[in-house]
Formats: C-alpha cells, structure tokens, sequence
C-alpha cells in the first residue's frame, strides 16, 4: 500500500480513528515516529477543545462545525465496471444509456452525423462541420458529447462554443444537473460525480468538500461566472464561451501552478440570421473561428474542431465550412429524398398540395386525402430524422411525412431548402447574375502559376486595371481574347508596406505628394511584370490631377501606355458625351477640366458584364479565370456589389445593386479594367486586331484648350 504522509496521519487522528484503524490503514505497525506524530495530534484537538470548554462558540465556529460535518466525501468504487468500460467504446450507447432523460428518442441520422463528427475531430485532430436541421437537439447532443468526451478520460478540457451566451449558460446547467444528480453518472463514475452529488450542485460548497479517507481537498468547482466546470483530482474541466463574446485566453490554473489549455471544441450554430446575410460578418465570424478558436489549444498541437448548425443563405459561415478543402463538411436534409413524382410540380406534388389546402381549412379531410392517396405521396420519400417526425404525427397528421410536408408548406420552398434541407437558394429578379463567393474561387484554373496566361486561350490584349484609395492601389492584370475570354494573371494592393498611401489628417497637398510617390513605386512593379501589360488605366476620380501629373512625367518612363478613366452610374453616363474620335461600347474618350484626356465609361454596364463573366466554366468563351490558389478576398470583394437586375426608368436603364459594408475595390478596377479592353475593341461587341502597338501615353497637353 502506499504509504501515508505525516499530514494525513494528523487527519486520521483528528477523525478520531483508533491506533489499530491506523495501522490497518498503513497495512502495517506504525513506527514509533508515526506513534508520535498521531499522539501529537490528538492531543492537540484535546488541547483546542478544553480551551473552548465553558464558552459558547461563535457563529463562525459554528458554521465551520458544520461545514466540516456535512462536507466529509466518502468514496465510491464503480458500480458496474464492464457495463461502463461496454458502453466507453459506442459514443451513441453512452449517452442514450447516462443521458436517458435528455434523450428521450431513439438518434436519427443528424445526431449520428454530429457524434460521428466529433469522434472523429477527437481521434485525428481534424476539424468536422456537420449542418442539420434546426430543432432536433443539436444542441443539447453537443452538452452530452463534451461529457462523453471529459468523463471517460478522452479529453482533459474540452469546451463547448455556441453564438450566443444563453446558449453556454444552458449549456453549465446541463453539465450540472448530470454532476450532480444523474443516479447513472453517480453509480458508475463516483471520482468524478461524488462531490457535486454530495454538495447537491451548490456552487459555494464545493470548495470545502474533502474525501472521507485522506481529508484532501476534492478539488471539484462549479465556476459558473468564469464558465467552466472543475472535475475532482484535476481530472479535468469543461466549459466554454460564447463565438460573438470573447473565447481567446480560456485556460485554467490548477492547485500545482500548471496551467491547462482546451484540448478540443464543439461550436454550435456560430451565426444568426444579421450575421449570416452580412459578407463583412460572415467574414469576421470566420475569422474568429480560424483564429481564436482554432489558436485556443496548446502551441504546436493539434486542435480539433466540430463545427455544428445549419445554413441559412448562400455563402453564410457554415456553407463556408462545408466547402472548405480543409474540414470535412456533411449535409444532412431534412428530406433525404423526395417522393417519386414530386420534381417540377409533378402529380405527387400537386397531390400534396391538394393536401396542404385541405388541411389548412379541415385536418381531419386533409387527412382524410392523405389515407386516400397514402402510397402515392410517400412513395420514396425518406427523412434523415424520422423518429423525430414520428413523435409529432396526431390523428390529423397521421404519420411523419404529413408532419414534415407541413413545414415545408409552412415555411415555403426557399426557407425549408435553406433552414431544413442546408441548400439556401436566393429568390432574386430573373435577369439577376446567381453569383457567390464559392463561384468566384472555383474559376481558380489548378496548376496555372501566377504571371502565366491560360493554355488555349490566343491573348491579344493585356492590361492591368488600378482603383485608387487612401489605403493602397487596388490592381488587377487582366488579359482577353478576341471573344472577351479574359485571365487574371496577378492582383495586388499596391500600398506603403502595410500602411496607407495617403496618411489621414495631413493637408492636401501633401497627400499630393504621397499619391505621386505611390504612383512611382507601383509603375516599376507594373513595369517588370513577366506578363508584360501594353496599357494601364488608372481612376482618376479622386485626385485626377495628380494622377494627370503622374502620368505626363514619370509614368512615361515604364514603358507602358497609361490611360485615365473615370467611371460612371448609368443615371451619370452619357454615351458619346464631348467624345473624342469614335465612341465603344458604353465608353468613349473625352477630355476633362484640370485632368486632360481619358476614358469616361459606364460603371454599372461594365460591373455587370463583369461579373457575368465569372459565371462561365474555365475555358468557355467570354469567361474569366484566375490563377491556381486562394482567391477569397479577392471574390470578396466583387461579390459585395453584386448585380440584382435592372429595368427601364423614364427612358434610361436603371441597374440595382446589392451593396454590402467592406471593401470592393477590386471589382471596381475589374469593371474598369472591361470597359478599357472595349475602348481598345475587346467588347461584347466588337473584336481586335493583333498590332503592334506604340509604346506611350495617350493624353493631351492640358495647355492645348483655351
């Protein structure tokens, strides 16, 4: 037996425990320095309580009294080993087994998803995203996992991560309650659940909780208020925080001075609706995802992530993740698959809308149709969670189908595909452009270096597009066939090396200065690109004189033909305005004060014909492609001006965009970079011819007009 501390000889004595328990407890005599040490301490508790004889104790000694009395643990040896150590290895069983009345009904497929998912992130390290439908106990599956996972020793703190902090504090009173009164936890994990058991999920009893044979300290905390849970004899702990609060930092000191970091994170449902139809949110929430959470872990470790909830638009933060090469992404539909007749409104569709019509005023002839026709409206029809459905059938929605087939009529087509069947589809004008974020990345040609032009696709005009701001020159290199296929070769913000090109709260004149100097340093990074542009277009919207300046000193030195353009909404744009020789499509050049000779063209008809472009398979003819690599930000940017349609308005086009917070600067200098291929004769209309071009500036000498 391992022998026992002088400290804990002290204890037993105090405990009034008899020289013969002490030695049974040694499993041996005690030495006489043993004999001296529990002599000692009995007749110091002697010596203490004669000192308190013939007085009243005090309220604090009375209390202390019975802290003492009622804070002894006794320990308790497992109820039924095989059972625990048979139920250890099937994650399903476990919980259904402990957790019987949290789960109530038998796992249907979006909870075998999501604890498959989890078994997975905990046994390789990788990182899961399982969307399913809302409703099904998603949530309260993931508070069972995150005991699983701490009670069987698999993981020392695992943390549990919803959107919002409701959810983590429902989250603490799950994990309570099963500390402390689940009477299956109690029997066969006693070292874990035996203190909160005896304290009755009292937080402020728990510190002074101390096992019957060694009086040491439990150790077992309930922290509600740091949000986290402490096991007994640093077992371990678990907890959380909220995605849109502050996860960073979540560690926990322990008795020894080690400090313990998360080993493993179960986030559920990290949106809401704001976030998820915002792209600048959409992009911060994934930002904290790959950084703060994925960061909270040990340096150098694996970390593995689940990712748990369901979609809600196109593009939102869990169909980011179910795309992502890097995690692992599972889809479950509410509707695995819809009854034979059901596409484009076939008769077991209209079967069943001749159902919801009947229901709606009638059930009980709503049901009554549905007996009539039963075989045919369900005919292959399957639910990823039928015993859940089931539950909800009565006797006028008699049976499973009936029950889900009313929340899609309920909902509507496009909210039940998004919130049940994890395929959001936009309801936008038929004219409008179906573009996304996902689109955009995946005309990424595979294998295409950067500064290379694509296989099969006769380039005949290069040029690189520049949007100005204060922050950075946003440039685009764009190449184009005779048929408008166009390749992006290279796209950069040009900047002052991490910091702005212009510093805010100087004088004009000196952000003059500094524009003139951006300019410089990005004409010889233009200049020695491998691709070789033959023209660049700078915006000369903001500070056009200056950009004019440029152009008419130093910019003649790189070797490459700069022209100024300024783009106009179609409300703006007036074709053929003071035009200069003969005008393109939907731009011409004309001449402005202070600014001299440029390209004035159509803002919204060429970021429309723009983003049409993307649209397009690699390689077919008008399209646009990238080079092989990571292009988010870059579609980002495009998407948040995204074409919605347009109509006719009193004699002129209006176009409707949908503009969202961030920047876009790089589908500015995309649109703009269309528009000079036109004027150059690269249009929808219009074709070129390969010639040798002249190497210069096209511009006229302001001193030239009176």
């Amino acid at each position: 037996m391992a022998e026992i501390s002088t400290e804990q000889l002290a204890a037993l004595a105090h405990a009034r425990a008899t020289n013969r328990e002490i030695e049974a407890t040694l499993g041996r005599p005690m030495t006489a320095a043993e004999r001296a040490a529990v002599d000692r301490a009995r007749m110091v508790a002697r010596l203490r309580k004669a000192q308190t004889r013939g007085r009243p104790m005090t309220v604090a000694e009375r209390v202390a009294k019975h802290t003492a009395a009622h804070s002894v643990v006794e320990r308790r040896p497992c109820a039924d080993p095989k059972r625990r150590a048979r139920l250890e290895r099937d994650p399903a069983k476990w919980l259904a087994w402990y957790l019987a009345a949290a789960y109530t009904r038998r796992f249907d497929a979006p909870h075998l998803s999501i604890i498959k998912g989890a078994m997975r992130a905990h046994e390789t390290g990788g990182r899961f995203a399982v969307a399913a439908e809302r409703g099904v106990g998603k949530s309260a599956l993931l508070y069972g996992i995150i005991l699983y996972l701490a009670l069987t020793g698999r993981r020392r703190f695992p943390v549990y991560l919803p959107w919002s902090a409701r959810a983590m504090k429902r989250g603490l009173q799950f994990w309570r309650a099963a500390l402390a009164f689940n009477e299956r936890l109690l029997a066969d994990y006693p070292e874990y659940c035996a203190p909160f058991a005896h304290g009755k999920g009292v937080a402020q009893r728990m510190p002074a909780m101390r096992w019957s044979d060694t009086g040491e300290a439990c150790g077992a905390l309930l922290q509600i208020c740091d949000g986290m849970i402490v096991l007994p004899d640093a077992r371990g702990v678990i907890g959380g925080s909220s995605v849109n609060g502050n996860p960073r930092g979540l560690n926990l000191s322990q008795s020894d001075g080690s400090i313990i970091r998360p080993d493993l994170a179960l986030v559920d449902d990290p949106q809401d609706r704001d976030v998820a139809s915002s792209l600048a949110m959409v992009t911060e929430t994934c930002a904290v995802i790959d950084s703060d959470i994925a960061g909270l872990g040990s340096a150098g470790s694996a970390f593995p992530i689940l990712l748990s909830g369901n979609c809600i638009v196109e593009d939102d933060v869990m169909a980011r993740y179910l795309c992502d090469p890097g995690w692992s992404g599972i889809r479950v539909s509410c509707v695995e698959r819809w009854p034979d007749g059901w596409a484009d409104n076939g008769p077991v569709w209209k079967l069943w809308r001749d159902w919801w019509e009947l229901y709606r005023d009638d059930p009980a002839a709503g049901a009554a149709h549905y007996r009539k026709h039963r075989s045919a409206m369900r005919g292959g029809m399957e639910l990823s969670a039928p015993n859940a459905y089931r539950a909800m059938a009565t006797r006028t929605l008699p049976g499973m189908y009936c029950v889900a087939m009313r929340q899609y009529w309920q909902m509507g087509h496009a909210p039940f595909m998004a919130e049940k069947q994890q395929r959001p589809q936009s309801e936008v004008k038929a004219d409008a452009i179906p573009l996304t974020v996902r689109m955009i990345c995946s005309r990424a040609e595979t294998g295409r270096q950067p500064h290379t032009w694509p296989a099969g696709v006769p380039i005949v005009n290069s040029l690189v597009s520049t949007d100005i701001n204060d922050y950075g020159l946003s440039t685009v290199c764009l190449g184009f066939a005779n048929d408008q296929t166009a390749a992006v070769p290279w796209y950069g913000l040009l900047d002052n090396g991490g910091a702005p090109i212009m510093l805010p709260h100087v004088p004009e004149a000196e952000k003059a200065r500094q524009l003139f100097d951006a300019l410089v340093r990005a004409g010889e990074i233009l200049a020695a690109l491998p691709e070789r542009p033959q023209t660049w277009g700078i915006d000369a919207g903001y500070m056009g004189p200056v950009v004019r300046r440029y152009a008419d000193t130093a910019g003649r030195r790189i070797g490459m033909r700069i022209i100024l353009c300024r783009g106009m909404d179609a409300q703006r744009y007036r074709p053929g305005f003071r035009a200069i020789g003969q005008p393109r499509e939907q731009c011409h050049m004309t001449e402005w004060p202070q600014i001299g000779r440029g390209l004035s063209w159509c803002a919204d008809y060429w970021r429309e014909v723009m983003q049409r472009a993307w649209l397009g398979e690699i390689g077919r003819p008008g399209a646009c492609s990238l080079f092989e690599g990571d292009h988010r930000e870059f579609a980002e940017q495009i998407y948040r001006e995204r074409f919605l349609g347009k109509d006719v308005v009193g004699g002129k086009t209006v176009y409707v965009f949908a503009r969202q917070p961030g920047r876009h600067d790089f589908g500015d200098a995309m649109a703009q970079g269309y528009a000079l291929a036109a004027f150059e004769g690269v249009g929808t209309g219009g074709t070129v011819t390969h010639e040798k071009k002249r190497v210069g500036v096209y511009i006229a000498r302001p001193s030239q007009r009176r």
